[in-house]
């Protein structure tokens, strides 16, 4: 049982983080008309391009700002393993976000317009971040009968979800207005799929030190609409979906929820070599109003008569045991439901940097990556090298500073044979040759059309 209990929280640990969607290495990369996702006014290095749903690929981030593998778990030379998740857990902050994001395009095209360029897209984007604090992972690894806990309030407070998908239907247009300045905008429908937020959190559970009685206590409220909203809301009153008709529920749900947000780029050549650009992403909102919920809990005070997690773990009525503590602990929580609609922001992204062409097709770079969202701020440093061959090859090499990782660099390439253009990037290569020791995850990879490249472009 402790090697399951060590399993759970390495996953909570492994993918624990507050970074979100940054695509360091893809910025750069206008070879990719999907660099202009990322600053409107970088005009892609061609004439034309068309996506296509499933061959031009997607994206995927897993993040983590935890402990790796390797500190949770160390290979002795005989081929056995020592756990070292005491040592683990201590490097752990007091609150932890956990994050897993991912971009699917569907369809998207752009053409040049005489000094202008003009783009067309539809992609489905989700996010998610989880709130784990460190007495969490201490708790279910040490158990509530080891002293830290006996006898004392396990504080749970800040646990929470943050999840939201949406399709995005997004118009843009970039131009140079004189050989110093190009400017770009793009105006983007959102159609919300699922929202799902805990917005109070202050849980807490205390062992009798006498009988081992667990009091869940605390106050939790969450909203939740679309998709989610359905799920959650039957989940928590315990009435079930109704699986005869669940397609037309589901369909119901993931509609009627609409929003809308704003992209604006700005790039500055100061001379032939050096130029400066930034970008203000998803300056937006969506109201939502399918299956809507606001659920808080009534002030919660349970007590439950059982046994200590330390009896859980060391095997005794092990599956029995878990099942029953958990749904005894969740069905004495009540809830108060508010069924209206509600507006929530997107995250904001700002995207800050500067190139130096060392060569003619050589291009030094630097980028900050920030992102206010929920009244909290993040932000990454990336140092890059670009090189273009012809107008069939880009490469990039890079150094970054995110997630609470300075172990990363990140690499792509983009390789045109004719109209077919095939691209891999990511941000942390190392991730892949040493998954056991890296914290961030990150790729993005697919096959796009373009036309008319001409990578001498400034």
């Amino acid at each position: 049982m402790r090697k399951i209990v060590s399993a759970l929280i390495l996953f909570l640990s492994f993918i624990i983080n507050g970074s979100a969607q940054q695509d360091l290495t893809l910025y750069e990369f206008r070879a990719a008309p999907q660099s202009n996702g990322l600053n409107p006014s970088k005009i892609p290095l061609c004439k034309g391009y068309l996506l296509l749903p499933g061959l031009s690929g997607g994206y995927a981030s897993i993040n983590s700002e935890g402990f790796t593998y390797a500190d949770a778990f160390q290979l002795n030379d005989n081929g056995s393993i020592d756990i070292k998740l005491n040592e683990a857990i201590d490097k752990m902050k007091d609150l932890n976000n956990i994050s897993f994001d991912f971009k699917a395009p569907i369809l998207g095209f752009g053409f040049r317009m005489g000094a202008g360029f003009a783009t067309f897209g539809v992609e489905t984007k989700g996010s998610s971040r989880f709130t784990v604090p460190k007495t969490l992972a201490e708790f279910i690894w040490l158990g509530n009968a080891d002293e830290k806990f006996l006898g004392q309030r396990a504080s749970f407070d800040g646990l929470g979800v943050d999840y939201m998908q949406y399709t995005e239907f997004a118009f843009g247009y970039a131009r140079d207005f004189n050989e110093n300045w190009t400017f770009g905008i793009k105006a983007k429908y959102l159609s919300g799929q699922a929202f799902l937020r805990t917005t109070q959190s202050s849980l807490g559970i205390t062992t009798n030190a006498e009988n081992y009685a667990i009091t869940l206590d605390g106050e939790l409220q969450i909203q939740a609409a679309g998709i989610a909203g359905l799920v959650v809301d039957s989940l928590l009153n315990f009435n079930g979906l109704s699986f005869g008709n669940i397609g037309d529920q589901l369909t119901a749900a993931g509609s009627g929820n609409h929003g809308g947000a704003l992209d604006i780029g700005a790039t500055y050549r100061l001379n032939e070599k050096i130029s400066f650009n930034a970008s203000v992403l998803d300056v937006g909102i969506i109201n939502w109003a399918a299956s809507a919920v606001t659920k808080t809990s009534k002030p919660i005070s349970y007590t439950y008569e059982g046994i200590s997690v330390s009896d859980i773990t060391s095997g005794q009525d092990e599956a029995e045991s878990i099942v029953g503590t958990l749904d005894t602990l969740l069905s004495g929580i009540e809830f108060d439901d508010k069924q209206e609609s509600f507006t929530t922001t997107l995250p904001i992204k700002i995207y800050a940097g500067g190139n130096y062409q060392i060569l003619p097709k050589t291009d030094l770079s630097v980028l900050t990556f920030n992102e206010l969202y929920n009244g909290r701020f993040k932000t990454s440093l990336r140092f890059g090298v670009t090189q273009r061959v012809r107008n069939f090859l880009m490469a990039t090499l890079n150094y970054s500073v995110y997630g609470n990782s300075a172990a990363n660099v990140g690499a792509g390439f983009t390789l045109n044979l004719g109209p077919l253009q095939l691209y891999t990037i990511t941000d942390n290569v190392i991730a892949f040759m040493l998954p056991e020791q890296s914290k961030n995850f990150h790729l993005r990879f697919g096959i796009n059309l373009t036309f008319g490249n001409n990578f001498s472009q400034n």
